[in-house]
């Protein structure tokens, strides 16, 4: 039985948690300064809940990172600093799984290094509400067929490489993709409304391109909760094509328009239906100039 700890029980954290509790496995993490929402997310997913960092690092063989892209660097230090106090001969293997780019992961590595601990770049794709056969973990860095080995029964697992950052690069281009495309789409769902045309084209999306709307419906409604989570990750895309010496145009404007969506101040609810939704986003005028 492996004991995998994941920092911290988020959406995606949470079902995560509930696989690895599915496989035999023990889940584990800690919950201090965690909000209510994500204690109780813990609770129900099965998770083993343990005081502190400390014990996460006495207790785990593998410790997943699973935060916003802004609390990425902090969750390292903070996870580097419990070492300190806790004596063991082999600590846990970090995996870095957080939507952020190729540097930032390299300086998590750096911080884990300083400490010891081998550092995996770790990139999940697919829904975040439910691990199945739309789901993929990839993972590069040293030693990955390890971890593969112990997350496989889990979630299905590709290993790109032994260099931290290519699980990143990848994430980092279908993010370009996954959170680009709904900013294009929130541009239309503007303009149609101005013109009464709005459900005309959602009926045509829907006869022509009923993937491209199937995705756009399991997304668009988690954005008045996730909004700001979502503009952080094409912050970090667009750091990404900078360092590769691209213009980043459409992304960079993608970024604005989530901006503008959290400027409208849309309830956080995850009870919107997609149609209402595109209704009150309509309405707002959030991209009007």
């Amino acid at each position: 039985m492996s004991r995998i700890a994941v920092l911290y029980p988020g959406g995606l954290g949470a079902v995560l948690g509930r696989a690895i509790v599915r496989a035999g496995d023990t889940a584990i993490t800690c919950l201090s300064g965690r909000s209510e929402a994500t204690c109780a997310r813990a609770l129900n997913s099965g998770f083993v809940v343990v005081p502190s960092l400390e014990e996460v690092v006495r207790r785990s063989e593998i410790v997943i990172s699973l935060v916003p892209a802004a609390a990425a660097l902090e969750t390292a230090h903070r996870f580097a600093c419990s070492l300190e106090s806790v004596h063991t001969e082999m600590p846990p293997i970090f995996v870095d799984a957080n939507s952020v780019a190729p540097r930032t992961k390299l300086r998590v590595a750096e911080i884990l290094a300083a400490k010891q601990v081998p550092c995996i770049d770790g990139a999940f794709f697919g829904p975040t509400n439910e691990l199945g056969k739309n789901n993929l973990l990839a993972l590069s860095g040293p030693d990955t067929a390890r971890i593969a080995q112990l997350l496989e029964k889990a979630v299905e697992v590709r290993q790109l490489g032994p260099s931290v950052g290519q699980a990143s690069a990848l994430k980092m281009a279908l993010t370009i993709l996954t959170k680009a495309l709904p900013a294009l789409f929130l541009e239309i769902v503007c303009a149609s409304g101005t013109r009464d045309q709005l459900n005309s084209v959602l009926e045509m999306m829907r006869r022509l391109y009923p993937g491209i709307i199937g995705f756009l419906e399991r997304t668009i409604p988690t954005y008045p909760v996730y909004a700001e989570r979502r503009k952080c990750e094409l912050e970090e895309a667009a750091s990404w094509l900078h360092e590769a010496d691209q213009s980043g145009y459409m992304t960079l404007s993608a970024v604005k328009v989530l901006r503008r969506f959290q400027l409208a101040a849309l309830e956080p609810s995850s009870k919107w239906s997609f149609d209402n939704l595109l209704n009150r986003i309509a309405d707002s005028q959030m991209l009007h100039v």
